[in-house]
């Protein structure tokens, strides 16, 4: 996916998909790679969406995540 900035400019971004385990979908766009920090029993990933604001995703052993470059 790419998307034109303020300056013009075209950027890649990167999806992250959150799927729980009670089939709910979340979704997240971002311009810089989500960072992954592996715990005990949870993984979190930490981005920022194209509002600049931040998001942390808290993932437990029950549910599954992915980072995918979209590409257009």
């Amino acid at each position: 996916m790419n998307f034109v900035d303020d300056n013009g400019k075209e950027r890649n971004m990167y999806k992250t998909v959150l799927l729980r385990k009670n089939g709910q979908r979340e979704f997240f766009i971002s311009a810089k790679r989500p960072t992954v920090k592996h715990n005990r029993n949870h993984t979190e990933i930490r981005g920022r969406n194209l509002a600049r604001k931040t998001f942390i995703l808290i993932v437990s052993q029950h549910d599954s995540a992915k980072i995918e470059f979209a590409v257009n």
